[in-house]
Order: structure tokens, then C-alpha cells, then sequence
């Protein structure tokens, strides 16, 4: 019997992902709207709206680009963050 290469488990796109809370988080210290996170993922306005308050999953098709981009984001604000200390300390 052939598996369905499709299937995604909860449990491990739990694993990965940021939590619900986190995600949004990340994406509006980024400035970004739910409707911008989708355009640059390529999934529709409402699937990230579904991801950020926990009513579905992220999908096996979108689950990559989501994380990639979360970890660039929180890149980003993390060294924007050390750059403003740095500034404010001299």
C-alpha cells in the first residue's frame, strides 16, 4: 500500500510552527497585514487568518513558505532590536 504523501499530522506542524499567538505577533511587529502575509505566501487571506486564531492547520503546501518567512521576520526584528540598543548605548 502507497502512503498519501499529503498527509499532515497536527502534531508536527505543532512541532514547527510558532503557537497561534506568536505567529500574529511576529507578523504585525513586521508591519504586515494578514492580507500581505498571504500575497507573499501565496495562500488565501482567510488561511492565515484560520492559522493565527488556531480554527486550521497549515497546510503541507503552505507550511514551508509560512515558516520560512516567520523565521526571516523574527531575523529581522531581532537584529533591528540589537541595532536600536546599540544606537541607544553608543
Amino acid at each position: 500500500m502507497v502512503s498519501d504523501a499529503r498527509v499532515n499530522p497536527p502534531s508536527v506542524v505543532a512541532s514547527v510552527l510558532p503557537t497561534k499567538a506568536r505567529r500574529r505577533e511576529i507578523r504585525e511587529a513586521a508591519g504586515l497585514s494578514r492580507r500581505a502575509l498571504s500575497e507573499l505566501i501565496g495562500c488565501h487571506e482567510q488561511s492565515v487568518v484560520n492559522w493565527e486564531i488556531g480554527a486550521g492547520d497549515v497546510g503541507i503546501d503552505y507550511l514551508l513558505p509560512y515558516l520560512l518567512l516567520l523565521a526571516h521576520l523574527e531575523q529581522e526584528a531581532l537584529e533591528r532590536a540589537a541595532r536600536e540598543e546599540q544606537a541607544a548605548t553608543g
